[in-house]
């Protein structure tokens, strides 16, 4: 945050200086961040800027809000969390922008939530859709 102005640069490594005070998409980690002044060659002292590992997802809550019957699959639906962000699992490895899972055959399912902005995946809440009740004749 400072200083500031063109005659300084910055490093996070203490070896490649940048003109921008900005270091976007960095790792999870610790880093040594110094400013060079360029008109003196005079570098700073570094200061530790710790960039946290993203916090995990709870995980999501979901139901069967339809079970399967004889002539239809069940259907999970996902309550929370919710938002544009959000892509929503029943496998784990297929993710879709809707809560909503129609037509599924009576299992156990793990429903994961995957946060599009951080990258970070729940973990799973295990829903079950039954099978529907046998027929008498």
């Amino acid at each position: 945050s400072s200083p500031l102005g063109a005659n300084y640069t910055y490093s996070i490594d203490g070896a490649t200086y940048q003109a921008s005070p900005v270091f976007a998409n960095l790792s999870p980690n610790s880093y040594n961040v110094t400013v060079k002044n360029v008109t003196t060659g005079c570098t700073s002292l570094a200061t530790v800027v710790v960039v946290n590992n993203p916090s995990a997802l709870p995980p999501p809550t979901a139901s069967v809000t339809i079970q399967a019957t004889c002539a239809t699959g069940g259907t999970i639906t996902v309550s929370s969390p919710l938002g544009a962000n959000f892509t929503y699992s029943v496998n784990g490895t297929t993710y879709q922008a809707s809560p909503v899972f129609p037509n599924l055959t009576p299992n156990s399912y793990n429903v994961t939530v995957r946060n599009l902005t951080t990258g970070c995946t729940s973990t799973a809440t295990v829903v079950v859709v039954n099978n529907p009740s046998t027929l008498t004749p």
